[in-house]
């Protein structure tokens, strides 16, 4: 009639939460390095590789947040949208600042948001 279930013993909790807890920080090592690299092809002025480095380092702390619900930094996605406006794209500027804002969960920096709003302003 009642379906017996198995106890988990402590030590699978403890192990689940340890995966749990490395799979966070290796994300954030991900990020971060991607981010020092977009830093690095920044300041040598190759501004291509500087946008793919702050992509991957973008993605990364989506992939925190959606694991941890930790919202995401501003700083690669600020880098990017300034990195696109000095290209003149501002639909692809618009786009990384609305990404950043969809997962910074509570904590959306102010400065973004003025941003999205004077893009907005250049694409009318």
């Amino acid at each position: 009639m009642f379906k017996r279930r198995t106890a988990r013993r402590p030590d699978d909790r403890a192990e689940a939460a340890l995966r749990k807890v490395l799979a966070q920080d290796e994300a954030m090592e991900t990020a971060v390095a991607a981010h020092e690299e977009g830093r690095a092809h920044e300041a040598a002025g190759d501004d291509e590789a500087a946008v793919a480095a702050y992509l991957r380092s973008a993605a990364a702390w989506e992939a925190r947040f959606r694991a941890t619900g930790y919202g995401a930094p501003a700083g690669p996605y600020e880098r990017l949208a300034i990195l696109l406006r000095r290209a003149k794209e501002p639909d692809a500027e618009a786009a990384a600042i609305e990404r950043y804002i969809a997962h910074a969960g509570r904590d959306v920096h102010p400065g973004m948001l003025v941003r999205l709003e004077r893009v907005r302003e250049l694409q009318d």
